[in-house]
């Protein structure tokens, strides 16, 4: 939401997969400058004056906890998708 400060769309998608439990989060902000995104999941970096630069990779940290990948997918002026990719786990 602070990327889109007057407004815009923002979906959660939610499906099965061959096997996976796919979330997706789709937004139609201003999409993130291909030279940073290696970087966005990386602890301490940001692009903001008052960020911390914790909260994507407390995410990629959680998500790899839980046997899970990330996927980015962002155009610059069309938005950003990220994608989790849970893996099924079977029990023994």
């Amino acid at each position: 939401f602070e990327v889109m400060p007057e407004g815009g769309t923002f979906i959660v998608k939610t499906k099965l997969e061959n096997g996976k439990a796919l979330i997706s989060f789709r937004d139609s902000g201003p999409g993130i400058p291909q030279e940073i995104q290696t970087k966005i999941f990386t602890p301490f970096f940001t692009t903001k004056a008052r960020g911390t630069g914790l909260g994507l990779a407390v995410v990629k940290k959680v998500a790899l906890r839980n046997n899970a990948e990330i996927v980015l997918n962002s155009i610059e002026g069309k938005g950003t998708k990220i994608t989790l990719l849970f893996n099924r786990e079977e029990k023994q």
